[in-house]
């Protein structure tokens, strides 16, 4: 890559040609800083058929980063599971922290409408000037949606998965106020009153 430069046969991407390919000076200590990094490289082979390409793609986009089938055991500190050894060419129990698994796992997590396919379909060169514009517009926008329905999402998110409103008591129907929330978990470890028999009790003593 330095020869490469030196005869200005290094085609640099755009977003490096101003900074760090400036200069043979910025290009060396970029190339020095990642010397000094320990890569892992993998480089699978080449995919032929276009159906082995189309399905490992799909899996990708599909299944999650690792399957429960892979997970071996776990506890409140550690998880330990089948991860592939490519010098011995199987897989081999790994244990790792949950702090590090979840960290790793988060990764593979995609944000809120981000789109995994970027260059096909609607979001194709030839189809995207045509076709985006157009969708924007049957987005709803954040305002709104608010106009529409004051409520937090995460409510209309539960009355559409569960058919009901959350903060709608179903003895007195009138709305409840959001104190705070408790697990199943915490619930039966401090042994607390079935949803059943609290809730009659807070209809007819508002002050309980």
């Amino acid at each position: 890559m330095r020869r490469a430069f030196s005869d200005q046969e290094f085609v640099s991407p755009p977003e490096y040609a101003d900074n760090v390919c400036s200069s043979k000076e910025k290009f060396n200590k970029f190339l020095d800083k990642l010397w000094g990094i320990n890569w892992n490289l993998h480089i699978a082979k080449n995919l032929k058929k276009a159906k082995d390409i189309l399905g490992y793609i799909a899996r990708y986009l599909k299944k999650p980063p690792i399957s429960n089938r892979r997970i071996i055991e776990y506890d409140e500190s550690a998880i330990t599971f089948l991860a592939r050894d490519y010098e011995k060419k199987k897989r081999l129990p790994f244990s790792i922290s949950l702090d590090y698994f979840f960290i790793s796992l988060f990764e593979h997590i995609p944000l809120p409408s981000f789109p995994l396919v970027r260059w096909y379909g609607l979001f194709s060169n030839r189809n995207k000037k045509k076709y985006i514009e157009q969708l924007q517009g049957l987005i709803p926008s954040k305002k709104q949606k608010e106009e529409s329905d004051p409520r937090p999402m995460w409510r209309i998110r539960f009355e559409q998965r569960y058919g009901n409103d959350p903060l709608l008591c179903p003895v007195c129907k009138k709305e409840m106020e959001l104190l705070f929330v408790l697990s199943a978990r915490t619930i039966k470890k401090l042994g607390l009153l079935s949803l059943e028999e609290v809730l009659p009790a807070f209809c007819l003593n508002p002050s309980f």
